[in-house]
């Protein structure tokens, strides 16, 4: 029996050793990439061969003065998008060899469209091909002027959305003279053919400000936001047709002012680019307030204080000025472009609205918000004296961008012209000290506005008109100054701006609003900033605790 028992060793041994050699032997799979010029991949494990099934990060850098573009042949073997420059993929049992891009960006402009025309009331839809024609003539016009290299100078990339179900697309704008085909090509990127985007998630639009970063770098980027508008007020819950910036009835979603900022801020985050304009093709965006929210996102913040004219904006005419060959427009010339277009387009045109369109140099707004804060600071009177009554007097004889016949818009569209508010302020009975600062605003307005267009057309008294290098060119932003007294439904005006914030609360339908960097306060009880001097004269709910500063 012994004998036995040690005969079977030889034999264990030899089935362990074979096991062994097998297992050192499983087969190994290589992994390269190739096209890393103007930058580098690195590979967690970093081996560079291995076991199927293996899960393998890669990580693309850019060099100084390079971006990341993007990588091929990774769709079998990655959810992650090929725009990400860090993905996983799972190692298929054969040798892959991946790619990689890197570039340097390109001379001209990529510009960005994010068209959410997803509205069954008031609907946008039909305005998506018409705007898109107007895209393609405006190209195709400025090769016929001479320009032949402007569809590489200048990439217009259009992701729109209509109000049927699955109609989703991403155009990338090709030049065309037919106003009645859409011929650009619709490139799926990220997004499959087909799709039902969500116009009002702020990941939609941070994916799309990323895609197009990356794959169609330029000098200059801008970002135009179509749709209808609603300014910085809160969503109405007591009516299906509120109206914010980027509204999407498929998904009863929209875009607030606080998922703006974040959106931008995030598709930003290391990417290594920036925008330089960001516009609204949209009504009644041009307030200090949403200029404010996105000051360090962009150079450039083009926006019309006043609803915009049905057309909105003219595409043709924007990019007809790439009709000549060479340097491309600098970001100040494009903030001009724009708003020149406006006044083109709508100027003597019979609309029975007024037009406006300003573009702001984002730079000079935190001056523009300590001397509206100090404005604030020197009206409040703890004694109780008339500034109230002043105050009051001048913001009715001010400039307003709202329907005076209608309530729902004096509780939730109270904007006035920043400039005429301060031009009634310095004719007041108020102290000098107040008029004075009111004069220290207007300077403050000046130096940021670049460009701006108004005209009247018969609808209220817009005494003022497009100018860019005249001192006079100085008015160009509304802010929002609540009503004093209580509603018809018996609560004060002021209450429906209870989301004017800085800090986020969430609302009974599970929105989170506030989030507004201009409307700051703390807890000192003091009168400080422009949030705060409501607070003390309009907060009638002292008696639960809420005092100025303090919501």
């Amino acid at each position: 029996m012994i004998l036995r028992r040690f005969s079977l060793l030889p034999v264990l041994l030899t089935i362990i050793a074979v096991s062994l050699i097998f297992t050192s032997c499983a087969q190994k799979y290589s992994l390269t990439v190739s096209g890393a010029t103007g930058g580098s991949v690195s590979l967690s494990p970093s081996d560079g061969t291995y076991k199927a099934g293996t899960v393998i990060t890669l990580t693309a850098s850019a060099a100084s003065g390079y971006y990341f573009t993007g990588w091929g042949n990774i769709d079998k073997y990655s959810e992650d998008y090929a725009t990400d420059n860090s993905i996983e993929i799972i190692m298929p049992e054969q040798n892959l060899d991946l790619s990689v891009g890197f570039a340097v960006p390109g001379e001209g402009w990529t510009f960005m469209l994010y068209m959410s025309g997803d509205q069954i009331e008031r609907s946008l839809s039909t305005n998506v091909g018409i705007d898109l024609n107007e895209m393609e003539e405006g190209l195709w016009n400025a090769i016929q002027a001479g320009n032949p290299s402007v569809a590489g100078d200048v990439r217009v990339l259009a992701l729109t959305d209509r109000k049927y179900a699955g109609d989703s697309k991403l155009y990338l704008v090709a030049p065309d003279n037919t106003l009645t085909l859409v011929s650009s090509e619709i490139v799926d990127g990220p997004y499959t053919s087909g799709n039902e985007l969500n116009m009002g998630d702020p990941d939609t639009l941070k994916s799309f400000i990323q895609y197009s970063m990356a794959r169609y770098p330029s000098e200059y980027n801008a970002l135009v936001l179509w749709n209808h508008g609603g300014g910085v007020k809160s969503l109405d819950f007591s009516t299906a047709d509120s109206r914010e910036i980027c509204s999407d009835d498929e998904s009863d979603d929209v875009l607030f002012l606080n998922e703006l900022d974040t959106a931008v801020g995030q598709a930003l985050s290391g990417n290594g680019g920036s925008i330089d304009i960001i516009g609204m093709d949209a009504c009644i965006m041009g307030e200090v307030e949403t200029a404010y929210e996105l000051r360090d996102h962009t150079d450039y913040f083009v926006a019309s204080m006043a609803n915009e004219w049905g057309e909105g904006w003219d595409y043709t005419l924007i990019f007809d000025n790439f009709s000549s060959a060479g340097n491309p427009p600098a970001p100040s010339s494009m903030a001009d472009i724009l708003v020149r277009q406006y006044k083109e387009s709508t100027y003597g045109i019979s609309n029975l609205m007024p037009n406006t369109l300003t573009a702001v140099k984002t730079a000079g707004l935190e001056n523009l918000k300590n001397a509206i804060d100090d404005l604030a600071d020197l009206l409040y009177d703890p004694a109780g004296g008339n500034n109230q009554t002043y105050f009051e007097s001048a913001r009715d004889s001010s400039v307003y961008y709202f329907t005076a016949s209608s309530e729902y818009e004096m509780e939730y569209n109270p904007y006035y012209d920043l400039y005429s508010f301060c031009e009634q302020i310095e004719g007041s009975l108020l102290d000098p000290a107040i008029r004075t600062q009111a004069g220290v605003v207007k300077t403050a307005l000046a130096a940021s506005v670049a460009a701006c267009y108004a005209d009247s057309n018969g609808y209220i008294d817009l005494d003022y008109y497009y100018e860019t290098d005249d001192s006079s060119a100085v008015r160009g932003l509304s802010i929002l100054i609540p009503f004093d007294g209580n509603s018809t439904a018996g609560y004060p005006y002021y209450s429906y701006a209870w989301w004017y914030v800085s800090t986020e609360h969430q609302s009974s339908g599970g929105y989170t609003l506030g989030g507004l960097d201009f409307c700051t306060y703390d807890d000192s009880g003091d009168v400080e900033t422009w949030r705060e001097l409501f607070e003390a004269w309009y907060d009638n709910y002292a008696s639960d605790g809420y005092t100025p500063g303090n919501y």
